[in-house]
């Protein structure tokens, strides 16, 4: 009974509110004479809706959150019609056109999703006005601004699409510090490719995301001499890479022929005692379900050579470009 009473209470109290709110709207003088939708099929008792104004502004703000929703409201079905149709025209093309995958298909995608909901937004709250008072225009204006790149954002979302930023310089000059791209993580079960840069859940420090370029994958043999790269055997062609201390560490430029030790960077205990269960005639080998991954700044970057694999599981995915800083806005970041 007591829980009855409280959302009674709440009720009447957001019904009031609405009122209101929705009274005052109408201008001095002008209270809403009806608590209802007026024999509308989705009426809801406590919305105050026969005022003009008032509810030519909750249609304007639904037709921001769903273009077409608020000309359902006001009974403007071919609208409405059309607006829906136009919102699932942009999701279809997004979803199979991929568009947030470059700088021109995100800005493409949000200025689209902007404009629909701006459009509906005005067509509901200015349509059948006899009068239409300039500040309250702002309304639905601002209400589709922000809720158009929320729907914008809340497509990426959807199709795995995740911001990060990077927070060390092994990855130079590919990725700066500090950079800030956009991952895709909804083709995260495509398994990686030698070649390919992932972001990846540390499996050394809980919680923390890394980004490194894969070099190995199950059942590659990897070795390291003089700093070059050798996978079966076969040295690799890595323009990214960059060798820019000039110094020598014989466990960090002839990996894996010296043992792992604190001397020479190797913190990690598990990986100095993982080590040569890997370790097959010079070569490590790439368990299954793993990733062996270097940073391209191979002189500083703490990767698989510190702390071992990359396990399939802790890959978020792959990105696609940077969105921040604005001089290099839109670089894809290919692998």
């Amino acid at each position: 009974m007591p829980v009855l009473m409280r959302a009674s209470s709440i009720c009447w109290f957001a019904e009031n509110l609405l009122f209101v709110v929705c009274g005052s709207l109408a201008g001095p003088g002008q209270w809403v004479k009806s608590r209802c939708f007026a024999n509308h099929p989705f009426a809801i008792p406590f919305l105050p809706m026969e005022t003009g104004i008032g509810k030519r502004v909750v249609a304007g703000l639904l037709s921001a959150i769903v273009p077409g929703s608020g000309q359902i409201l006001k009974k403007e079905m071919k609208k409405a019609i059309l607006y829906l149709a136009v919102l699932a025209f942009l999701l279809f093309v997004t979803w199979a056109a991929t568009l947030y995958d470059t700088l021109v298909g995100l800005v493409v995608l949000k200025v689209g999703a902007i404009g629909l909901a701006l459009i509906a937004s005005l067509d509901a709250f200015l349509t059948g006005a006899a009068s239409k008072p300039r500040h309250l225009v702002l309304v639905p204006i601002l209400a589709a601004l922000f809720l158009g790149d929320a729907l914008s954002g809340g497509i990426m979302l959807a199709k795995g699409v995740r911001a990060f930023s990077v927070p060390s310089e092994s990855m130079q000059p590919s990725i700066m510090r500090g950079d800030r791209i956009f991952v895709d993580s909804y083709n995260k079960n495509r398994p990686p490719q030698q070649g390919d840069i992932v972001v990846y859940l540390s499996p050394e420090t809980p919680r923390l995301s890394a980004v490194k370029r894969i070099i190995g994958v199950p059942g590659d043999r990897i070795h390291l001499r003089d700093g070059m790269v050798y996978r079966n055997g076969q040295k690799l062609d890595e323009p990214y890479a960059q060798h820019k201390l000039g110094d020598y560490n014989p466990y960090r430029d002839n990996f894996p022929a010296v043992p792992p030790s604190e001397m020479y960077g190797v913190r990690n205990e598990r990986w100095q005692q993982e080590f040569w269960s890997h370790l097959e005639g010079g070569d490590i080998v790439v368990p299954p379900n793993s990733y062996f991954g270097m940073g391209d700044n191979r002189d500083v970057s703490y990767d698989s050579r510190y702390w071992g694999f990359v396990p399939r599981q802790n890959v978020i995915g792959r990105p696609m470009f940077i969105y921040w800083p604005s001089a290099r806005l839109g670089h894809r970041l290919a692998g």
